[in-house]
């Protein structure tokens, strides 16, 4: 065929855990309820008289937060795993495309319509990258019910209709103007469906990036509690003093670090800044009680 053919270009964006949208999500409903016992000791540190009280209240904040954080890992692992599944379903989706920058054949019309030129196994080509997205859509379910939102099902089925278009695809063989016709009609199809896959993809990630939040955020109220509470109980006079003051900046640091939203939105920084909090809460609490 020396013409373009009529046939589109399948694309796929890259999906990245730092372009997940702002909107709120629900997040499952262990987590926040983990948190609140850390929100109830940092209230009773606030209400603490006397030394002795407020180091027993700072001990209970570090007792709440190492419960809540056991609470929140693993939960926070399947969501991490599932989402590696769905990029690498992804990358095979991308490795498939049919699209002129994926080694594909294309040419432009009078009209200035870039397409795929036909070839004997560009229906094929078509039914691979389907099979693909099927699979993609599969592990768009997993990772929707990994993060607690609804749409699994709805993904689950749309995996289906995917299969489907691919068998379809693979039947509709020749370039004739009826075929063609089909065949577009089958991508526009496909396409809208992918639109869907990725809107659903995207409410994910937003209550993904929503649950380390929420946890960044416990945590980093706790090291706050506690190094505003041994920065006020420190005394230089005393032994220890060095140590205690070197906890309050750990923690005031980790707190910080925290608060960056680009850490919400990675997984791996997430699970170091967590980690780094509740070292520095333990570290603030061992200096407030040894000093």
């Amino acid at each position: 065929m020396t013409g373009p053919s009529r046939l589109a270009a399948v694309s796929m964006g890259a999906a990245m855990l730092l372009a997940a949208a702002a909107a709120p999500a629900q997040l499952p409903d262990t987590e926040p309820h983990a948190f609140v016992p850390v929100d109830r000791a940092i209230a009773g540190l606030a209400r603490a008289s006397g030394r002795d009280e407020a180091i027993r209240a700072a001990r209970e904040i570090l007792d709440a937060a190492e419960d809540a954080l056991s609470a929140f890992s693993a939960p926070d692992q399947v969501r991490d795993a599932t989402y590696a599944r769905y990029l690498a379903a992804l990358s095979e989706v991308d490795a498939l495309a049919v699209r002129c920058d994926n080694g594909y054949r294309c040419d432009t019309d009078d009209r200035g319509n870039t397409g795929v030129v036909y070839f004997d196994g560009l229906v094929a080509a078509y039914g691979r990258v389907w099979e693909a997205r099927s699979r993609l859509s599969a592990a768009t379910a997993a990772y929707v019910e990994a993060v607690g939102i609804a749409g699994a099902a709805e993904a689950h089925e749309r995996a289906a209709r995917f299969r489907r278009y691919a068998d379809r695809m693979r039947r509709l063989r020749g370039h004739s103007d009826r075929t063609l016709a089909r065949q577009q009609a089958l991508i526009r199809a496909s396409n809208a469906e992918n639109d869907a896959l990725n809107a659903l993809h995207d409410r994910a990630i937003a209550a993904h990036v929503e649950a380390n939040r929420a946890a960044l955020a416990a945590f980093g109220r706790a090291a706050r509690a506690l190094s505003t509470a041994a920065e006020r109980l420190t005394d230089d006079s005393r032994p220890g003093a060095a140590g205690a003051i070197r906890a309050v900046g750990r923690a005031e640091r980790a707190a910080a670090a925290a608060a960056d939203p680009a850490v919400w939105n990675d997984g791996n920084r997430t699970d170091a800044a967590l980690e780094e909090l509740i070292t520095a809460a333990r570290e603030t609490v061992a200096a407030l009680e040894s000093h």
